[in-house]
């Protein structure tokens, strides 16, 4: 896949993401946990790692 490709897949799910985190008024842990990966993905460590840890916090 070229790189262009994968990027605008990359921002496509991102988009998607933050969609479903806007719809679950950010109150449902596995839209954030997904919101992490789509970060993690995009090699954006402290991002996803602050959004996996608000999603975990949600789960106790």
């Amino acid at each position: 896949m070229s790189d262009q490709r994968s990027r605008i897949l990359f921002e496509l799910d991102l988009t998607c993401c933050l969609m479903g985190c806007w719809l679950g008024l950010w109150r449902e842990s596995e839209y954030l946990s997904n919101l992490s990966a789509a970060y993690a993905e995009s090699n954006d460590f402290p991002k996803a790692i602050k959004w996996i840890k608000k999603a975990m916090s949600m789960d106790n």
